[in-house]
């Protein structure tokens, strides 16, 4: 004698749990589709965090660069080891930056670039050189953030505050 006979009933009535083949194949389609788009979401997310983190990054390199060259007569770092130094010793915390390596690893840096030669007879905004950036290839950047804008806004703030001439009689 089985259970079933014992409690009187049958367990599962085959009317009520029938599964057809269409029905099978209509579950299957739809758990599919919601990891489909699960996995989509979570590589958007992931992909906007990307994007996001590059961006403090240039954004603090930039600064740690303008920090570095105010403290060396304006002179452009020669390597990663002098960059690094300078790092290590500064108390400023850096936009989003964790530890030297993460700049490192995630962007790189012309280190033959002169910051002399930059000229600004243009009436341009943009910087004429591109002497930072993401090894990834992107542009991650927040507007007026980015490493050579701020280099180069640096830059330009020198230039005119050694170019306008100083007023003998009191007045600016």
């Amino acid at each position: 004698m089985t259970f079933a006979d014992q409690i009187g009933e049958p367990l599962i009535t085959s009317e009520r749990f029938r599964f057809s083949t269409r029905s099978l194949l209509i579950c299957v389609a739809v758990i599919a589709v919601l990891l489909a788009v699960a996995t989509y979401a979570v590589r958007a997310v992931n992909s906007v965090r990307l994007v996001v983190m590059d961006a403090y990054r240039v954004w603090g390199t930039g600064e740690l660069l303008v920090d570095f060259m105010n403290a060396n007569a304006q002179r452009w770092p020669n390597d990663w080891n002098e960059l690094e130094s300078f790092y290590e010793d500064t108390t400023r915390a850096y936009t989003v930056i964790e530890n030297f390596n993460d700049i490192r690893d995630h962007i790189d840096i012309d280190f033959n670039f002169d910051p002399a030669s930059i000229t600004f007879d243009n009436a341009e905004d943009d910087p004429p050189f591109r002497a930072v950036w993401l090894r990834n290839g992107a542009d991650s950047r927040y507007v007026g953030a980015g490493p050579n804008e701020i280099v180069y806004t640096h830059l330009r703030r020198l230039a005119d505050t050694t170019s306008k001439p100083k007023s003998t009689d009191g007045e600016p």
